[in-house]
């Protein structure tokens, strides 16, 4: 049995710990009646994120086999459903971690994830999870959890996806809107995986509470409102139910786990190109003492020739384009003045001169206007042809950047690549990305832990998740600003769009937690111009106390390196590492 009826709650808990216990045992009762398999609650069940003094931290948190949990076991028991829930749990003193449960319909506890990265003041009361995640066999799939800003970064629900997780449950107490709009429905798009999240509604902390916290914080009380929006999202990164937001609610939906990985996106990933997800931070240190020593203002573009030309004419429209934009970096799409499809079974050699000639006259433009250009073009290769990027700069070609992650329906004429490409610049350290590299939160990881300021990514929009999620959610977990731009003929239409890091730090007068400023381009037959500052980049702090590539715990990423581990991956994804 494949199929599971999930009811993903939302309420609001307060400083007693009975009370909040007491209304868990309710909604368990009105997700079973609902027809539930399986009931998902919020982070932070057992009493808000706020406390006085260390003793208040450790005195408010539960026991790990005790009248909490045996509570909730009895209920499940007695209801026959799962229950997933998060609490703060006690250790020796005065040692309380945030740790998510997994109760089966049998009243056993069959799980249990610490949380590995904390956000803001978590880390003055909680410490963090120390062990890598790990999943469970049910008799619907095999489930994993984790725990808010978890979701923010890519590396957790990744690890769970590699081990063969059919659905990730999602523990949330947040006010950011961006959680499940974005980071959460991206997480089930790029992992190909079922996601429940279910997050606080009502006040983040007790009533009495919350004029002293604003004030501390100098936020409105109104800011300070558990998001809601609990939701189950699909694979493809669509919301099937979705919560009311700022209200308890409750939302039951049933969902077949057999259908995870319709395109099994984990099949095309690269394990040993990775090595660096799992670095010590002495290793990433050496990227970054090399990088220049500022980021500053520039000017990026892209240009986009219309499709359907002849290589000649798309050539002569890009260079006309060059010629008139006015901007530090140019960035043209991939394969900008190809077909796509059209380079299977053509002639390596004749392609490539082609190349060669379209490279030779994007040098001349760019020493002449003194600029710099990325442009998707395919590379002669001895095996071959790849699908690359190339970098030019006044001085002429300073890097080629060959595709690590071909699509499918490429690999047919392009071998891979093996290395992500950085060049220092003027303005900054520049990364490059590649059309299909965009689906794979790793390329653009990468990058940024080699101490990338700016990614440029020409494209093709395969996918309908990767212009509304995808891109946006590159720039936001990395602090990172992104190009991309994108062919005009993409199977998945969408503009070319320009992701900036923003200059201030503003939630949660925004309502986001971390989305970086979007411009999309209006007219794709017209280049798109923006003024952006590379100096935010260089701050990877996240709610002025959380840093986005400094708080990682490299130490539990080995699974995303070591191929041979992949021992719960799918058919598909073992199929692929053979070959």
């Amino acid at each position: 049995m494949t199929e599971i009826t999930i009811a993903a709650v939302q309420f609001t808990s307060g400083n007693d710990i009975d009370a909040n216990l007491a209304r868990m045992v309710e909604l368990i009762d009105a997700g079973a009646d609902a027809g539930a398999d399986l009931v998902v609650f919020q982070e932070f069940t057992n009493h808000p994120c706020y406390y006085s003094s260390p003793d208040h931290v450790w005195q408010s948190a539960i026991h790990e086999n005790g009248p909490y949990v045996q509570t909730l076991g009895e209920r499940a028991r007695e209801r026959g459903v799962y229950v997933s829930f998060n609490a703060t749990v006690r250790r020796a003193w005065p040692t309380v971690e945030d740790q998510n449960f997994l109760i089966s319909s049998t009243g056993e506890v069959v799980l249990t994830s610490q949380k590995q990265i904390l956000m803001g003041s978590e880390q003055d009361y909680f410490a963090p999870g120390r062990s890598e995640a790990q999943l469970v066999d049910t008799e619907f799939g095999r489930i994993g959890l984790m725990s808010c800003m978890e979701g923010l970064i890519p590396e957790t629900p990744r690890v769970l996806a590699v081990k063969g997780a059919d659905l990730i449950l999602n523990s949330l107490s947040s006010n950011g809107i961006d959680e499940a709009h974005t980071h959460i429905p991206v997480r089930a798009a790029e992992n190909g995986v079922f996601v429940v999240s279910a997050n606080r509604s009502g006040p983040l902390v007790d009533a009495v509470d919350m004029d002293g916290l604003a004030v501390k914080l100098g936020f409105d009380t109104s800011k300070l409102q558990g998001g809601g929006e609990s939701q189950v999202v699909a694979p493809d990164g669509e919301s099937l139910v979705r919560a009311q937001p700022f209200r308890d609610d409750l939302v039951v939906t049933t969902i077949d786990l057999a259908s995870a990985r319709p395109e099994d996106l984990l099949a095309g990933r690269r394990p040993e190109c990775y090595a660096l997800l799992a670095a010590d931070p002495d290793q990433l240190a050496e990227h970054l003492a090399a990088r220049p020593e500022q980021a500053r203002e520039l000017t990026v573009a892209t240009v986009t020739p219309q499709p359907g030309q002849a290589v000649d004419d798309a050539l002569r429209e890009a260079l006309q384009r060059c010629e008139e934009v006015d901007a530090d970096l140019i960035v043209l799409p991939e394969l900008f003045a190809w077909q796509v499809g059209d380079l299977a079974g053509t002639e390596a050699s004749g392609t490539a001169a082609e190349a060669q000639r379209a490279i030779d006259a994007l040098v001349e433009v760019a020493g002449r206007k003194r600029r710099h250009i990325v442009a998707g073009v395919p590379v002669a290769r001895e095996d071959g042809l790849a699908n690359s990027a190339v970098l030019i700069g006044p001085t002429g070609l300073l890097s080629t950047y060959d595709q690590v992650h071909v699509h499918p329906d490429d690999q047919t004429w392009a071998s891979p690549g093996s290395e992500f490409v950085v060049a220092d610049l003027p303005f900054g350290r520049l990364g490059l990305m590649l059309g299909n590299d965009l689906a794979y939160p790793e390329s653009a990881r990468i990058l940024s832990l080699k101490g990338a300021d700016l990614i440029a990514c020409p494209m093709t929009w395969r996918r309908p998740w990767e212009s509304r999620l995808g891109a946006p959610e590159r720039a936001a977990e990395n602090h990172v600003s992104v190009v991309v731009a994108a062919r005009a003929d993409s199977a998945s239409p969408a503009p070319s769009t320009i992701l900036a890091v923003p200059g201030e730090y503003r939630f949660p007068a925004t309502g986001e937690v971390n989305m970086p400023d979007r411009f999309d381009a209006a007219d794709s037959g017209q280049p798109h111009v923006r003024r952006i500052d590379l100096a935010p980049s260089r701050d990877k702090r996240l709610m002025r106390r959380t840093d986005l590539l400094a708080h990682r715990q490299p130490h539990l990423y080995t699974s995303l390196t070591e191929v041979a581990d992949l021992v719960g991956a799918s058919t598909s994804t073992q199929e692929a590492i053979a070959r």
